[in-house]
């Protein structure tokens, strides 16, 4: 992952997810701890391919949503990028994600991160310092999650930041040659 391409803007009024619009994702349950903090806003960027699996939970999706919450589709890269970069933080409920570049994306951007303690975000979020890893996740532990890293988000910034930069495609690379030359 290129980390220079996201930037710290501020620290907004809103949380941010980026996820395809499946059952493993568990939107669902980010909307659900949503209705119960009717002062927090999050928009979610959220994909769907036309098959009917995809579509049925799209729709799901849409019709369960309170006012606080907002779904985008489609949008550019540069759009993204803004949203990471002003948000307040960034929160993630896949299933077992194997590896998942959105939480870097997000520490690039200096904001702290909430996901599931499973899958892939073992390896990339380190829980207390760039923010929560939540075991057993389920609606009351990501809304207690959001009540408690939203008295303060930009304290994780610098940590975060760090964090992202060991993901970097050039430390990558010079890890890989290392290997080679090994």
């Amino acid at each position: 992952m290129e980390t220079s391409k996201f930037h710290y803007e501020k620290t907004g009024d809103y949380w941010f997810s980026v996820s395809r619009l499946i059952t493993h994702k568990r939107i669902d349950m980010q909307i659900e701890a949503f209705k119960k903090l009717p002062d927090e806003k999050l928009i979610i960027v959220g994909s769907y391919e036309k098959s009917r699996h995809f579509k049925q939970y799209a729709d799901y999706i849409k019709n369960i949503k309170p006012e606080n919450v907002e779904i985008l589709h489609w949008i550019k890269q540069e759009d993204i990028i803004d949203l990471y970069s002003n948000c307040k933080g960034f929160i993630t409920t896949a299933q077992d994600e194997d590896f998942g570049m959105t939480p870097l994306e997000a520490m690039a951007s200096g904001k702290p991160v909430i996901a599931p303690n499973e899958g892939g975000y073992k390896e990339t979020v380190i829980d207390g310092i760039t923010e929560k890893l939540i075991d057993n996740i389920n609606t009351e532990k990501l809304v207690e999650a959001i009540r408690e890293i939203g008295k303060n988000p930009i304290m994780y910034k610098d940590a975060c930041l760090e964090r992202a930069k060991r993901f970097d495609t050039k430390i990558f690379i010079e890890k890989i040659k290392e290997q080679i030359e090994k």
